[in-house]
C-alpha cells in the first residue's frame, strides 16, 4: 500500500539553501522512522544535496555530519533511495516549504494535505 506523508517545520538560523535542503531531508527521515514507514522515498529538487547523499561516504562538506546522520538514519528501513527531481515538478514541496508555522512547530498531513497547498490558485 502506497502511503504519502507531507511534513513541515520550520528551523531558525538557516544559511543556504542547500542548507534548508539537508535538514528537511534530515527531518523527513526523522518523522517517516517515528511513523513506522518502511520503505521511504526521499524526493528533492536540490540536486548537490541528492549527490552528497548518494556518494554513500563521509562528505568534506560543512554540513558533513548532517549528511553522516542521513545515511545512518537511512540504514533504519527496509529500504531508502534518495532522488532528484525537476524543481517544476516540485510545486507541492515549495508551497509545503512556505506553509506558515512557528519556529520549532511541526505540522504533518498523511494521505491528503489542505486544499490551498495542493493547488495555490484556490
Amino acid at each position: 500500500m502506497l502511503m504519502c506523508l507531507f511534513a513541515v517545520t520550520k528551523i531558525g538560523g538557516i544559511t543556504s539553501s542547500f542548507q534548508a535542503e539537508i535538514l528537511a531531508i534530515l527531518f523527513g527521515l526523522q518523522v517517516a522512522n517515528e511513523k513506522d514507514f518502511m520503505d521511504v522515498q526521499v524526493e528533492s529538487d536540490c540536486l548537490m544535496a541528492i549527490n552528497e547523499i548518494s556518494r554513500k561516504h563521509e562528505s568534506l562538506s560543512e554540513w558533513g555530519s548532517y549528511l553522516l546522520d542521513i545515511m545512518d538514519r537511512s540504514l533504519d528501513f527496509v529500504s531508502c533511495s534518495f532522488k532528484h527531481i525537476r524543481r517544476s515538478a516540485n510545486s507541492l514541496a515549495h508551497n509545503l516549504a512556505n506553509f506558515y508555522c512557528e519556529v520549532g512547530e511541526h505540522r504533518m498531513w498523511r494521505n491528503s494535505l489542505p486544499p490551498d497547498l495542493c493547488n495555490p490558485d484556490v
